[in-house]
């Protein structure tokens, strides 16, 4: 008879160390943060591996070099033990400066400063079959998934008052596992399109917090009921992305924010080159499974998503890297990549909606004539309209162009509220259809859609600006101050946020604080605004020093676009009413963004009066 086996006691299981949001397996010489792998190589984590064996203890140097390089191969000593520390300490996110983890002991070695504890390995999640499919099939799928477990959560726990309002998810950015350099911009612009895959899939049950804000935690490892309360989110989705040999492997997890509570978690694997779209068969398929179904919308949803060329999608992605930047040179470097994108796919309407939004920004921003960037952004618009009519950043783009080149509001309007109803999550249109409500003089709700927006993406500083110009139409001048100085805590370097406080102070009378913004914003960001700082010299009644900052915006005008509007209000506030109005049948002509301005009303009112002010206006739709 055979003798029963003894049952496995404590001593005999292997013991993990946990510490903070990460879980290290000694063992397999493995690291997980909140349950996703982390790319750490050989001898970072075997310095960490004799760390954490004596937590709080001083490790010598010569200890670590034996313990890393046990048959004395190693040549460099110094500098090979400071690239593997250097390289553990980036991964945890740490530093030698203010460790949390990793502090160096000067002339004697190392210690683990952070608490650890040992605890038995855990149950590994079972990894899901490798599924045909492009990378948006995949992330497709990973959606639906993430619905179909959000439902899950509700139906198990019925007994529990369902949550008011609609369920609200932060994709955290995603990490690069692959650790090839150059390489992250794919993870971060999959991360991107996971955030607008959820958030037009079930805009009546999910919204998701915009990507400005997640970025913020890229490489930054925070507890999740932090992150939870500082976004306001319940959930987190967190995940890491491998991409190799035309393979994509992508593991993710839902987290429950409050009580860090790990749901749901998956792995998929697929060919990059694979067209297949299987994302509305898998969604089903889990719905039936866990007795929750997806709405027929959501379903359609799914079931539209096209199939993508992978080199397509590959410079796609490239040219998000450069968008999200939004400096002149970015935004050119953006529509390069886009245009290889349509290049290589006709069809691919995101990289349509993505062209036309560089060219609505360098419009609007005055880095292009506006009758040359808009009519771009209007075709490139429609043009990804004709592929994708449900596309919310295409329609989004277009109302952004009724609105600020054909001033044509009540069409504006239009498209930026069905845009938002395509993807209320999107939190750009939301910011623009808040810029539309403001110049129709219609303030309250111009700041109840912005705050939507800021709710989505609480870490924008443009959302912040956005609000703070919001309030400042509605002449609420404090909000309108506050609003600046949080989105300056958040981007001490954020141009907008300095004007508006600028303006904010200058209408209030106090040109003192308005210079004093405009000078700290030029220090921040190393631009020039005579223009505004003219103005407020004008109206200080500083009126050489206005004219001498209108010779160097004149002299800029010389060389490159400079909307005639930034000089007509130098000029009435110098009281030259005639200059000011030959400047502003320039503008006309121009067809430039500011004439749609909120705040036209204020800065030209001087010339209220004026028939030939008054006709000028009735010749601009959404101020007529």
């Amino acid at each position: 008879m055979n003798p029963v086996p003894a049952a496995p006691t404590e001593a005999d299981t292997p013991r993990l160390c946990r510490f903070g949001v990460f879980l290290f397996d000694p063992g397999r010489l493995e690291l997980r943060r909140n349950g996703v792998p982390v790319r750490l190589q050989e001898k970072p984590a075997r310095v960490l591996e004799r760390l954490l064996a004596e937590p709080g203890s001083v490790v010598g140097r010569e200890e670590l070099c034996r313990h890393l390089w046990p048959d004395g191969t190693y040549v460099e000593f110094e500098s090979s033990l400071n690239n593997a520390v250097r390289r553990l300490r980036e991964v945890l996110g740490d530093s030698a400066e203010t460790p949390r983890f990793v502090e160096t002991v000067a002339r004697r070695g190392y210690r683990f400063v952070a608490p650890a504890e040992r605890v038995a390995p855990a149950a590994q999640p079972a990894v899901a079959p490798a599924l045909p499919g492009t990378p948006r099939a995949l992330w497709a799928a990973l959606v639906a998934a993430v619905v179909v477990a959000l439902g899950v959560m509700a139906w198990r726990s019925r007994a529990a008052p369902a949550p008011a309002g609609r369920v609200l998810v932060a994709v955290l950015p995603f990490a690069d596992l692959g650790g090839e350099p150059g390489q992250e911009y794919f993870a971060d612009g999959l991360t991107e399109e996971m955030i607008a895959h959820l958030g037009r899939l079930e805009p009546a049950r999910l919204a998701v917090i915009a990507r400005t804000s997640v970025m913020r935690y890229k490489g930054a490892p925070r507890p999740p009921r932090e992150v939870g309360r500082e976004l306001g989110a319940a959930y987190l989705l967190e995940g890491g992305v491998r991409r190799g040999a035309g393979r994509v492997r992508v593991t993710a997890r839902l987290v429950e924010a409050a009580s860090e509570t790990q749901r749901w978690s998956e792995s998929y694997e697929r060919r990059l080159e694979d067209v297949l779209g299987l994302q509305a068969d898998l969604a089903r398929a889990i719905a039936q499974e866990v007795r929750v179904q997806l709405s027929p919308d959501g379903l359609a949803r799914l079931a539209q998503a096209p199939s993508l060329d992978p080199v397509a999608h590959d410079e796609y992605l490239k040219g998000r890297q450069f968008w999200n930047r939004r400096t002149p040179d970015d935004l050119r470097r953006a529509l390069a990549f886009f245009d290889m994108a349509l290049l290589r796919d006709p069809g691919y309407a995101s990289a349509q909606a993505a062209i036309a939004d560089v060219f609505v920004y360098l419009g609007w921003y005055g880095f292009e004539a506006p009758r040359t960037a808009f009519p771009k952004a209007r075709a490139a618009a429609q043009a990804a309209l004709l592929r994708e009519p449900a596309l919310a950043g295409a329609r989004a783009a277009l109302g952004a162009t009724l609105m600020l080149f054909d001033w044509d509001l009540p069409a504006a309007r239009r498209e930026l509220e069905h845009a938002v109803r395509l993807n209320p999550s999107y939190a750009t249109a939301r910011h623009w259809h808040g810029f539309a409500l403001a110049a129709a003089g219609l303030d309250e709700q111009a700041i109840a859609e912005v705050r939507q927006g800021v709710t989505l993406d609480p870490l924008s500083p443009g959302l912040r600006a956005g609000l703070a110009y919001a309030f400042l139409a509605a002449g609420r001048h404090q909000e309108a101050a506050e609003e600046c100085r949080r989105a300056l805590e958040l981007d001490a370097g954020h141009l907008p946020a300095y004007k508006i406080l600028g303006w904010t102070h200058e209408e209030q009378g106090r040109f003192a604080e308005a210079l004093r913004a405009f000078d700290e914003g030029e220090s921040a960001t190393g631009l020039r605004l005579d223009a505004d700082r003219a103005r407020t010299l004008a109206l200080a009644g500083r009126a050489a020093e206005a004219r001498a900052a209108l010779a160097r915006v004149e002299e800029e005008a010389r060389a490159r676009y400079v909307p005639a509007s930034y000089l007509a209000r130098v000029r009435v506030a110098l009281g030259e009413g005639e200059a000011a109005l030959r400047l502003l049948e320039k503008a006309l002509e121009d067809r430039a963004p500011e004439l749609v301005h909120p705040r036209l009303h204020t800065e030209f009112a001087p010339l209220a009066a004026d028939p030939r002010f008054v006709s000028l206006r009735r010749r601009i739709k959404p101020l007529s």
